[in-house]
């Protein structure tokens, strides 16, 4: 009777292992996936902050009485590359896209600006790249969304806690940067 009790427990023991195992590593699955989504987001970033310096040298030809515009848009660039944090990086990217649809839509103020050939392939790429841009965003809040969900949702919520899991943000687009991104 008491190797029944040893077998019961030894076999209880090893089932709380492999369920604790197996929580663990699908946490950590979701984690790094929404971590890897993330990624993606930050290499359209740069690809967005390598293009401005371009824009601002094609668009200050012709804007020049717009100098708080142009300031604004490479005060952006800067804040940008010192962001360290997943929330700073979206806080920056946040700006960057508010300042970039400030200046597209002061661009259409200026014909001979919107007729320039390398303005407008520029403007064609930062559309692309925006594209990219949102298109990641979309990804990595669809992953944010399904480890969000294993963190709240009993049973898993017990090990998310357990193991010191926490919810992640998603990645929003202010208000504002909606109404000005009319690229």
């Amino acid at each position: 009777m008491t190797a029944l009790y040893i077998a019961i427990g030894v076999a209880a023991a090893l089932i709380l292992i492999i369920v604790n195992v197996v929580a663990f590593n699908a946490l950590v699955r979701a984690r790094n996936k929404a971590n890897e989504a993330f990624s993606s987001i930050d290499v359209h970033l740069k690809m967005r902050y390598d293009l401005i310096p371009n824009l601002v040298e094609v668009v200050k030809g012709h804007m020049q009485h717009e100098a708080e515009v142009m300031k604004n848009v490479s005060a952006v660039r800067a804040n940008a590359s010192a962001a360290k944090s997943m929330s700073e990086k979206i806080e920056a990217a946040n700006k960057a896209g508010q300042v970039i649809g400030q200046l597209f839509a002061t661009s259409e103020n200026y014909p001979e600006l919107k007729s320039d050939k390398l303005f407008r392939r520029l403007s064609k790429e930062m559309v692309d790249v925006e594209d990219k841009i949102s298109a990641s965003r979309r990804f990595y809040n669809s992953q944010v969304n399904k480890y969000n969900n294993l963190v709240m949702q009993f049973p898993m919520s017990i090990f998310a806690k357990l193991f010191g899991f926490k919810k992640k943000k998603t990645f929003e687009i202010n208000p504002i940067e909606r109404d000005n991104l009319s690229l």
